[in-house]
């Protein structure tokens, strides 16, 4: 079946759902999860985040 959405939407979809999940376990680092869901650098990462979740990832971890 054909969603009508694209599939960056899919997988933006799913790597939001995951990194806001990865964010609520505090023993990671920023930098770590950017390693591990291959943005170039912390500082993109933190603006993806920004984007899709509405904050930074150091508020949304308070």
């Amino acid at each position: 079946m054909v969603s009508g959405f694209p599939a960056n939407y899919w997988i933006n979809r799913y790597t939001v759902l995951d990194i806001s999940r990865q964010l609520r376990d505090k023993k990671r680092s920023f930098t770590e999860l950017s390693d591990i869901y291959g943005f170039s650098s912390p500082s993109y990462f933190s603006c993806y985040v920004q984007k899709y979740l509405g904050v930074s990832p150091s508020d949304f971890r308070v």
